[in-house]
């Protein structure tokens, strides 16, 4: 049976990130011309492009302007440090809420 991670893993690499610092939230938010409305999707914890163990110009994170060309998506992100604490848990609470993030994918 595989040895149990504990902190954060990154979605892209399945590495784990070592520190808080290295950590970065990201999601794309889609335009859509039908509605007005702009959907998020993609919500993803990833290393942050310095802490990468991924070789490349965007490491683990999101290529922003293949994600554009790809399905006119721009890119939405802030550090892991963000969310943590009393503080970051109700940023989190609320981006939930009025829906400003994408709310289908579960944190481990």
């Amino acid at each position: 049976m595989p040895k149990a991670r504990k902190g954060w893993i990154c979605d892209t690499c399945k590495e784990q990130i070592e520190n808080v610092k290295d950590g970065w939230v990201e999601w794309l938010t889609l335009r859509d011309d039908r509605n007005g409305r702009s959907p998020a999707t993609g919500l993803r914890l990833v290393h942050h492009k310095p802490a990468s163990p991924l070789e490349g110009d965007h490491g683990c994170q999101y290529n922003d302007e293949a994600e554009y060309k790809r399905r006119k998506a721009s890119l939405s992100d802030l550090p892991l440090e963000y969310f943590l604490g009393d503080q970051g848990l109700m940023q989190l609470t609320e981006m939930l809420s009025d829906g400003s993030s994408p709310q289908r994918r579960c944190w481990r």
